[in-house]
């Protein structure tokens, strides 16, 4: 069996990761503001 992942699959992947990113460095100048 094997695993692949289609283009699709792995561009969501790609938006979920970045978006978490953002969220991260978000979260970090809210903090270094504080």
């Amino acid at each position: 069996m094997e695993f692949r992942l289609t283009l699709q699959q792995y561009d969501s992947l790609a938006d979920q990761r970045h978006l978490f990113c953002q969220r991260l460095d978000t979260l970090k100048t809210m903090v270094l503001r504080a």
